[in-house]
C-alpha cells in the first residue's frame, strides 16, 4: 500500500472524527473535552505521519502494512513524543524512551523497552496462556510482485504472525515519579490502541506490572517498574526469483 493511499485513509479516520462536532448535542456531553482531546490526538499523529512516512508502510504492498517489533518500538517513540507535545511538556521534564539505559545517569524519567519473548503466532487465538494451540510455524506468501527495477524478476513476499512479550520499564530517580510515569504511560498505551491497529498492530495487550525494584547507577539510586505487554507483529521475508519464460524437455524413448 502506497504512503499516499493510507494517508487518505487516515484523512477519512480524521474526517469521522471531526463530525462529531457538528452534532450541536455534543456541547453540553459531559464527555465532550475528551472527544476534543482524542480528535487532536488525530491531528497530531496525522501530522506526525506526514513527517515520517515509514511510519505508515511507504512502498509497502498488501491491504495494510506489515510491521515487525522494531517498527512497534518506533510507533511507541512516536506516541509518546506526541502526547508529551499535546500536554506541553517542556524539555527538562521530558520523559526519555530508549531501546537500553545509558550508563550516564539522567534527571529525566526514562522507558526502556526489550523483548522478552518471541514465538510464531497462535492461530485462532483466543486465551493468549493457551500454549496448546497451533502456531504459525511457516512463513505464507503473500504476494507476488514485478521486479520493476529488473526485467524477467518477479519478488515474492512472504509473511508469519509472531507473538511478542514486551517489557517496558521505567525509570526514575524516586518511587513517586516512576509510579506517576508507570501510570501515564498504561493511559496512552490504552489511548492510542486505535492508532497501533491502524497500523497493522491490533493486539497490544497489557499483561502485567510488576513489583518495583531500585539499583545504584553511578552512586544515584534509580527506581525500576516493569510493565508486560503482548504484542502480535508479521514479520515480512522478500525473495527475488526469476520468471520462467519456457522450459524444454527431451524425452529419449528407448527399448
Amino acid at each position: 500500500m502506497s504512503t499516499t493511499a493510507n494517508l487518505d485513509d487516515f484523512k477519512k479516520l480524521l474526517q469521522k472524527q471531526l463530525s462529531v462536532l457538528t452534532d450541536p448535542s455534543m456541547s453540553a456531553d459531559p464527555d465532550f473535552k475528551n472527544i476534543s482531546l482524542r480528535i487532536n490526538e488525530c491531528v497530531g499523529m496525522y501530522r506526525a505521519i506526514t513527517l515520517d512516512p515509514h511510519l505508515f508502510g511507504a512502498n509497502r504492498k498488501g491491504s495494510r502494512p506489515a510491521l515487525d517489533i522494531n517498527d512497534f518500538g518506533l510507533l511507541v517513540e512516536t506516541v509518546i513524543a506526541e502526547q508529551q507535545r499535546l500536554e506541553g511538556v517542556p524539555d527538562r521534564d521530558k520523559v526519555i524512551f530508549r531501546k537500553a539505559l545509558s550508563d550516564n545517569p539522567v534527571d529525566n524519567p526514562v522507558i526502556t523497552w526489550k523483548i522478552i519473548g518471541r514465538a510464531p503466532g497462535q492461530m485462532d487465538q483466543v486465551r493468549i496462556a493457551d500454549k496448546d494451540g497451533r502456531r504459525e510455524y511457516v512463513p505464507r506468501l503473500r504476494e507476488v510482485t514485478e521486479d520493476v527495477l529488473d526485467f524477467g524478476y518477479s519478488i515474492f513476499h512472504y509473511s508469519q504472525i509472531m507473538d511478542n512479550y514486551v517489557e517496558f520499564c521505567i525509570n526514575a530517580n524516586d518511587s513517586g515519579k516512576a509510579d506517576e510515569v508507570a501510570l501515564w504511560f498504561e493511559e496512552i498505551m490504552d489511548r492510542y490502541k486505535w492508532f497501533f491497529s491502524f497500523q497493522g498492530i491490533n493486539r497490544v495487550w497489557f499483561i502485567e506490572r510488576k513489583s518495583e525494584m531500585f539499583e545504584n547507577l553511578k552512586s544515584n539510586l534509580q527506581y525500576k517498574i516493569p510493565m508486560i505487554y503482548f504484542i502480535r507483529t508479521e514479520k515480512t521475508i522478500s525473495m527475488k526469483t526469476k520468471d520462467i519464460e519456457s522450459i524444454a524437455i527431451d524425452i529419449c524413448l528407448t527399448k
